[in-house]
């Protein structure tokens, strides 16, 4: 699977004080798991992935890393999955498209339709496997981030954070990264990310979040 600049931010800036259990709703190849298993040394990182395929490269992923024995990979679907541990910290890169256009491939299509999960079941979920003092960390457009967080008020999960994401120089906001936690708060703290610099080139900002996880970036 491709490598999207959301998954990397998104494994980048979700953060916790002291994350012990970690949780990655539909993670693909692995990457954020493991941006997480890096940055996070004392926590275990549970991966859930729907699809065969996306499953079994993050379970290679994860056996080749430095971090195996806190790496673990779960094939289901996390509105069908249990689990008796609570976790500290939740990450997802969700589906977004919401059947907005066709896409060719299956995997592609579970992966990025919003068939598979709704933002009602995710925030079911997120619910009910976050800890009392957690935080539920997503990046989505940000069409898609007001229907989330819609759904995740219904259950008392409300905005800490809000990073907003522009592509480009004298570009708009195309994507939000927000950290949720339970209980309402006044304190919500906001700023924006640029990626590139009107000549497209990375900016000092972005290279920096991101030198510890790119071998070589330009």
């Amino acid at each position: 699977m491709k490598l999207g600049t959301d998954a990397v931010l998104l494994g980048c800036l979700a953060d916790h004080p002291a994350p012990t259990a970690v949780l990655d709703i539909g993670t693909g190849s692995g990457v954020i798991a493991l941006q997480l298993a890096q940055r996070f040394t004392q926590a275990a990182i549970t991966a859930l992935e729907i699809e065969f395929h996306a499953a079994e490269q993050a379970r290679s992923n994860f056996e080749r890393s430095p971090w195996p024995h806190r790496l673990q990979l779960v094939q289901a679907d996390v509105a069908d999955w249990q689990s008796a541990q609570l976790f500290d910290l939740i990450c997802c890169n969700p589906p977004y498209y919401e059947n907005s256009f066709p896409i060719a491939d299956g995997a592609r299509r579970m992966a990025r339709s919003h068939t598979q999960l709704s933002f009602e079941q995710l925030a079911n979920c997120v619910a009910s496997l976050l800890q009392v003092d957690g935080y539920f960390w997503v990046v989505l457009p940000v069409a898609g981030m007001q229907k989330l967080r819609a759904e995740l008020a219904l259950h008392g999960l409300f905005p800490a954070e809000i990073i907003s994401i522009v592509p480009k120089e004298n570009k708009l906001c195309n994507r939000e990264i927000v950290a949720f936690k339970k209980g309402n708060t006044t304190e919500v703290i906001a700023h924006s990310l640029l990626i590139r610099a009107a000549d497209n080139s990375y900016t000092e900002e972005y290279k920096k979040l991101t030198a510890a996880f790119y071998l070589q970036l330009k």
